[in-house]
């Protein structure tokens, strides 16, 4: 979710371009996986001998620890497990960990990051795919039975630092930066569930997680190719494949995209299309000027006239994440995210009580779902304009597979704009995945659900009658998807 923050900023932009620790974790004794008790591995407690926390050093890291905590949520029976890695003194990052319901030991491990920049993945934990959903209006939560832990082990991730619970005195302000931090993550997190370092591993996000992803598992391959010789503490990471649901992924594809299907559905009239389209030449003027010469200068100003595209969904009253829904941004209505639920995550993890059993100290700043200064620091850091595409190409040509997925009603990161980007995206299968037929999205039971194109290690996919969220919207559909192609299926 990354759109309701831009018409705040986009007048700080524009002037911008003119002038140019918490409490010790533990984990319970009784986990199905066994814990790791080599040499500098367990610095407190040893989980084998019924110990209550643990604390996970790596030797080739130094500088970083990793604090875990086995948690009770929603009284589902889930195993869930949370902490910090924490990056020298005073960074830490937030994770949570929730148990397949299957078979751990030998499910795929998925990685999720919600976007933003700079929105929690307790979003998804909490109102997506995750164990739990919050109800009551932050009172309570209850089980989610199409919860994507069904037949994997989940890892959500605060990430980048000063995101949710995790937490910084200087800011990440770059995709690439992020992820290097999520590879350190990594290691640790290997290092106290070493069962896991067997299984496949799987990125997966929406929104600006489509700028975070495709730097994870670049970063994550590159990493691997050099470890021939290395220590033996640090693992090769089993990387298989990157999941992006309405990604933004590239700026012009992704606002051209909000232009071509607001006019294509009648939202805008005539005069605001016209006007919007001879906007769409400027925007892709200076992002190819931010790319060729990219000082900061040159990319706020793409920021600046990209972004502008956007502006004036917000005086429709409709939802940008769902177009066929109305949205009344109002606290007592609908809330800033267009989602009331979504009011009620941080009023959940505010709880002292949720607080303690996630072991996130009592003095920590209140959760937000969403942090303007982390998002500020992205815009100005020009991130907004990197060449994703590139980086996705380089990552299908080392057979890392993609898994595009958009709900159609989305407005902010919708279908048209992904399309656009996966057909013109350079690489060896480019010309093969252009040409390839769609076919129909079919659940077990035979019913059409959405349509699908694939050739090689790329696939793209449609889900009708979603939005933005698509666990959110179809969590049936998107369940179905989702262990689909972690099994390796096809659509």
């Amino acid at each position: 979710m990354w759109s309701t923050l831009l018409i705040p900023i986009t007048a700080t932009l524009a002037a911008t371009a003119v002038h140019a620790a918490t409490s010790p974790a533990a984990v319970g004794a009784n986990s199905s996986w066994g814990r790791s008790k080599g040499s500098e591995t367990v610095a407190k407690g040893d989980i084998s001998n019924g110990t209550t926390s643990q604390i996970i050093f790596h030797p080739d890291f130094p500088n970083h620890k990793l604090r875990i905590q086995k948690s009770i949520l929603c009284d589902d029976g889930d195993t869930i497990y949370s902490g910090y890695l924490d990056i020298a003194e005073h960074s830490h990052m937030f994770f949570s960990l929730a148990e397949s319901r299957d078979k751990p030991d030998e499910d795929a491990l998925l990685l999720w990051l919600n976007g933003g920049p700079g929105c929690s993945s307790m979003t998804g934990f909490l109102l997506e795919n995750g164990p739990c959903l919050v109800t009551n209006e932050g009172k309570s939560s209850t089980f989610n039975p199409y919860s994507w832990n069904s037949n994997a082990n989940m890892i959500f991730l605060d990430s980048p630092v000063n995101v949710g619970f995790s937490k910084a005195r200087k800011h990440v302000n770059t995709s690439h930066e992020a992820a290097e931090d999520i590879y350190i993550f990594m290691q640790l997190f290997y290092r106290a569930f070493p069962e896991l370092a067997k299984n496949h591993f799987h990125v997966m996000g929406e929104s600006y997680a489509g700028m975070y992803i495709p730097n994870v598992a670049s970063v994550i391959l590159d990493k691997n190719k050099h470890l021939d010789g290395a220590t033996p503490d640090t693992i090769h990471v089993p990387l298989v494949s990157m999941a992006i649901g309405n990604g933004f992924v590239e700026i012009v594809a992704a606002l051209r995209g909000q232009v071509d299907f607001a006019c294509g559905k009648g939202i805008y009239n005539t005069s605001t299309c016209h006007k919007l389209n001879s906007q769409i030449n400027t925007c892709r003027s200076s992002t190819a000027t931010c790319r060729q010469n990219s000082t900061q200068l040159n990319c706020l100003q793409a920021e600046v006239d990209c972004i502008s595209l956007d502006e004036p969904y917000d005086s429709t009253g409709l939802n940008p994440y769902d177009y066929t829904k109305k949205c009344d941004r109002s606290p007592s209505k609908d809330g800033p995210l267009c989602y009331k639920q979504a009011s009620w995550i941080p009023t959940y993890l505010n709880l002292p009580k949720i607080r303690a059993e996630l072991g996130v100290d009592f003095k920590a700043k209140p959760f937000e779902e969403c942090s303007v200064s982390v998002y500020d620091a992205f815009i100005l850091s020009g991130d907004w304009v990197s060449n994703t595409p590139a980086l996705i190409s380089e990552l299908l040509e080392s057979g890392i597979k993609l898994l595009a997925y958009v709900g159609v009603n989305d407005v902010v990161c919708n279908y048209v704009g992904v399309r656009r980007w996966t057909n013109a995206m350079q690489w060896q299968g480019q010309l093969k995945y252009v040409n390839a037929p769609f076919t129909e999205f079919k659940m077990p039971n035979g019913k059409d659900v959405g349509k699908t194109k694939s050739s090689g290690p790329l696939t793209y996919l449609e889900v009708d009658g979603a939005g933005h969220m698509v666990p959110h919207d179809k969590p049936v559909e998107a369940l179905e998807m989702i262990n689909r192609w972690i099994r390796g299926g096809q659509f």
